[in-house]
């Protein structure tokens, strides 16, 4: 329900590159997944549904700067597609069985509840700036399901 394409599980806490000599550095999502259509690679963090997702004072009248815990989570998938992207040949060498492409890896951060009314400009301005990622929140994660659920079962009476 995070992906709005057909995507198949290739690995829970995925090792996405960043090693170094010393074997420190090495850079893990929680899950990789692959477009079953194109083999396109995505990464999937999950934070917590309390996770702030922008700041409780104004920055201006209106307007509303993203948390610093939710820059991090932002930065953190970046970095994670960006190791990913810069492994890749390696990756898929060491891994022959698995289809695996990097067209143009997706990073998507589950994360945090959408805010009050008075911010959700504010959130909504932020994440559709980003490019290469999208931010999920938990509830609607929940309403996409429950959506799903309802269309389901209205094809049951």
């Amino acid at each position: 329900m995070a992906f709005n394409v057909p995507v198949l599980l290739l690995q829970g806490q995925a090792h996405v590159g960043g090693k170094k000599l010393t074997g420190a550095g090495e850079k893990i999502t929680d899950f990789l997944f692959a477009n079953q259509l194109t083999d396109n690679l995505a990464v999937l963090e999950i934070k917590t549904p309390g996770m702030a997702l922008l700041n409780n004072k104004e920055y201006r009248a209106g307007v509303y700067g993203p948390a610093p815990e939710l820059v991090s989570a932002v930065t953190q998938v970046l970095d994670q597609v960006n190791q990913l992207q810069s492994d890749i040949f390696r990756l898929k060498a060491l891994n022959p069985e698995r289809r695996m492409e990097s067209f143009g890896i997706r990073g998507v951060l589950v994360a945090g509840v959408i805010p009050d009314v008075e911010r959700k400009r504010s959130f909504e301005l932020y994440r559709n700036a980003l490019a290469g990622l999208s931010i999920i929140t938990f509830d609607e994660l929940l309403g996409k399901l429950n959506s799903l659920r309802v269309l389901l079962s209205a094809g049951e009476g």
